[in-house]
């Protein structure tokens, strides 16, 4: 049966690290999503029950080969293999959708404000900076704005860097972006 919107294998959209601790390709589909945190549930679980492959083939009726290409990323499995891979576990490996995000597409409209903000401050930074050199008479009033500018662009760039780490995240998946997200780890 052909994979649905010919999505190729989860482990194929790895782009850095090994699966399924891997970084996806920025394209990758949620299925590759799912099937990442399908794989990392599903060895979670067996060495919480301490089952081998063969021992978790045998208890679900799943063939040990299927069991480690989905341990691999190699195959999307059906439902009657999750259905059956929990019921022999006895726990969700399936990773259950999570509702759309609009945190991530909040978090880019706020790093573009940032951005934004950072380039002006900046620009009037600069302003400052020029005003001390050329302006004698005006001398305490341009270091006052100098120093408040200075302050504004650290505090711009502070807050700059916060939200790009906050993106890093949801590119890593460390948190969800604007995609379903599956919920991580075993219940």
């Amino acid at each position: 049966m052909p994979r649905s919107s010919n999505d190729r294998v989860p482990a194929r959209y790895v782009v850095e690290g090994t699966w399924p601790n891997a970084v996806l390709a920025q394209d990758a589909p949620v299925s590759a999503d799912y099937g990442q945190t399908l794989a990392a549930n599903l060895q979670q679980a067996m060495t919480t029950m301490r089952y081998t492959l063969r021992g978790l083939a045998k208890a679900s009726g799943v063939a040990h080969a299927t069991v480690s290409r989905v341990l691999r990323g190699e195959v999307l499995p059906d439902m009657g293999t999750i259905a059956r891979l929990e019921a022999a576990l006895r726990v969700q490996v399936f990773p259950r959708p999570a509702p759309r995000s609009a945190l991530h597409g909040r978090m880019l409209l706020v790093h573009a404000e940032l951005q934004s903000l950072a380039t002006h401050d900046a620009a009037r930074l600069a302003e400052a900076q020029r005003s001390v050199q050329e302006c004698g008479r005006h001398r305490e009033q341009a270091l006052a704005e100098l120093a408040s500018a200075r302050l504004r662009a650290e505090v711009s760039d502070r807050v700059t860097r916060g939200v790009a780490a906050l993106i890093a995240g949801v590119t890593t998946g460390e948190l969800p972006a604007d995609r379903p997200c599956p919920q991580y780890r075993v219940h």
